[in-house]
């Protein structure tokens, strides 16, 4: 369903379709985008990898002597993640976890990343990498972007129209 669809929906239900409009297309829009987040956010509606020939969230790159990359701000949970080079795949924990379980000095041992700890804007290789490389990931993400007149909602259309009750909300 289109976006354009989905405001016709909305402002049906708003009692709003005649012009002038007591709600203006842009806000409505917002509201709708902000109900595909939601959904996103509430069922993982959205994965990404970023093996995709087209990615919608890019690989990182590895710099020797780095330890912590930021993640892209769609990024709201990582599965799996992996060294291109080694296609090693990393074993993904917390800190605490690491702090348990993993070697003593997790977080000053340089070498190839085995470990990686992820918080909410980024991730953290342990050990710190020697050599450059890529950091391909799999995961959950939030809508590419905002919704346009022009557009369509990423999520699956079975969902499109719970958008509505959500943006009315």
């Amino acid at each position: 369903m289109q976006a354009l669809e989905l405001l016709e929906r909305v402002r049906l239900r708003l009692d709003d379709s005649a012009e002038p409009y007591l709600w203006a297309d842009d806000e409505l829009l917002g509201y709708l985008s902000r109900a595909e987040a939601e959904a996103a956010v509430r069922a993982s509606l959205l994965p990404f990898d970023t093996r995709d020939a087209d990615p919608v969230v890019a690989p990182i790159a590895v710099v020797a002597g780095t330890r912590e990359y930021p993640l892209d701000a769609r990024v709201l949970r990582v599965d799996r993640a992996w060294l291109a080079d080694t296609n090693r795949r990393l074993a993904l924990f917390g800190e605490d976890e690491l702090d348990r379980m993993g070697p003593g000095d997790w977080e000053s041992l340089t070498g190839t990343p085995v470990y990686g700890v992820r918080w909410a804007d980024r991730i953290r290789l342990s050990p710190i990498p020697e050599a450059p490389g890529t950091l391909h990931a799999s995961g959950v993400r939030l809508p590419a972007g905002e919704l346009t007149l022009d557009g369509a909602p990423e999520i699956a259309p079975v969902f499109h129209l719970d958008l509505v009750d959500w943006a009315l909300h």
